[in-house]
């Protein structure tokens, strides 16, 4: 398979007159950690859903070259964070971490076993049984990486994971973070407007204006 997991020529992405993302042509290839940088607005969070198949784009073409089609990326190729809450209230956080996995076809013991497996290499498997509204916010923010690392993606993407947590937290959420997406061999793309979170990454796109810079 290709060494070039996602691919965009010329994309766009405009919400009636706004022009969130304007004539884009980017790729991210296997063993990346990119940082997407810029203000609110800038169009990063779009960028970044449109890299991950979240959203379609106005105009212009975007490809997976390394992963497959699009209907194939979820859950298990390619896996998304998201700044705010993403765990469903009703189920605890083990049935929380195991859904993507039961939704792509893994039977309840299995998909039970590779949520468990996965909490315990964040060393929160005794959370398990918690509902979401019992955690603190650096506490969800792992479950959700739990979940990206129970389903072993190739290409996982974190909008703005830090944005509401404190920054000691922040960091320590980072760790998990990039342990867990080393552990699994995936490739990450975050977005963040935090200074401290982009310095730790060699490789720093900026978006303004719904362009981006510092591609090669």
């Amino acid at each position: 398979m290709s060494d070039i997991l996602v691919r965009t020529n010329r994309v766009s992405r405009t919400y009636g007159a706004l022009v969130a993302v304007d004539g884009i042509s980017c790729q991210v290839s296997s063993g990346q950690r990119i940082v997407i940088t810029g203000p609110s607005g800038s169009g990063k969070s779009t960028l970044l859903h449109l890299l991950a198949g979240l959203e379609t784009p106005s105009s212009g073409s975007i490809e997976w070259p390394g992963v497959g089609a699009r209907e194939q990326l979820r859950p298990r190729a390619v896996a998304t964070i998201f700044q705010g809450p993403s765990l469903l209230p009703p189920l605890t956080v083990i049935e929380n971490v195991a859904l993507p996995l039961l939704l792509d076809g893994a039977d309840e013991g299995s998909a039970a076993a590779a949520a468990a497996a996965a909490l315990a290499s964040l060393g929160i498997e005794d959370l398990a049984g918690k509902m979401p509204e019992e955690l603190s916010g650096g506490q969800a923010q792992r479950v959700a990486v739990a979940r990206v690392l129970a389903g072993a993606p190739r290409l996982v993407f974190a909008d703005e994971p830090t944005g509401q947590l404190d920054h000691p937290t922040a960091a320590k959420m980072l760790d998990v973070l990039d342990d867990a997406v080393s552990a699994v061999g995936a490739t990450l793309v975050l977005t963040t407007h935090d200074r401290r979170v982009a310095e730790r990454y060699s490789t720093k796109w900026s978006m303004a204006d719904g362009r981006l810079h510092g591609v090669d």
